[in-house]
């Protein structure tokens, strides 16, 4: 089914949020459901996701969003996805992973731009460098923003760790600055 640029295929997503007032006119745009949801209370919030099959998290900041809607998620049994690339969260989702076995639940964080992209690239140029015994990439973040009910601008004590980690060997290496 097309809906301007979008086609759907079956099963049809839900779109979920905090803001009624901004998700309803979206949903309604596309074409989909919708559920306004709040991470305050994670027991409610696991009730309300307990009918997903999963749910992939776009709201940040992960650092704040993330941990609680893995909770939820492993109270309800849902799987989780989300977009982020900040390493707490991935920590984060770490830290839960035997509780999320426990309840037969996959955390997989980091399904968006800042892992999926950059792992590539990194595949891309070893394809075309053969031989190559390291690569180094390097991408940051030095003050992150958002809009919600009001503009904030802060920096965030696990983004400034981002930037100061490298990946070898499959484990986050803190740079010396």
């Amino acid at each position: 089914e097309t809906r301007g640029e979008v086609i759907w295929v079956r099963p049809r997503p839900v779109l979920g949020g905090r803001s009624e007032s901004r998700l309803a006119p979206l949903a309604e745009r596309l074409g989909l459901a919708h559920v306004t949801l709040s991470l305050d209370d994670e027991k409610k919030l696991a009730r309300a996701l307990a009918s997903f099959p999963a749910v992939l998290h776009a709201a940040g900041p992960f650092v704040f969003t993330g941990p609680p809607m893995m909770r939820a998620c492993i109270e309800a049994g849902v799987h989780y996805l989300d977009i982020t690339g900040e390493l707490g969260v991935l920590e984060q989702a770490f830290a839960l992973d035997a509780a999320a076995r426990d309840r037969g639940v996959t955390l997989l964080p980091g399904v968006g731009f800042d892992v999926v992209p950059t792992d590539c690239l990194a595949l891309h140029v070893a394809r075309q460098v053969p031989g190559a015994v390291r690569l180094d990439i390097a991408f940051g973040h030095s003050v992150l923003s958002y809009n919600d009910d009001a503009t904030i601008t802060f920096i965030n004590e696990d983004m400034v760790d981002r930037v100061t980690r490298h990946r070898r060997d499959g484990w986050a290496i803190r740079l010396a600055f």
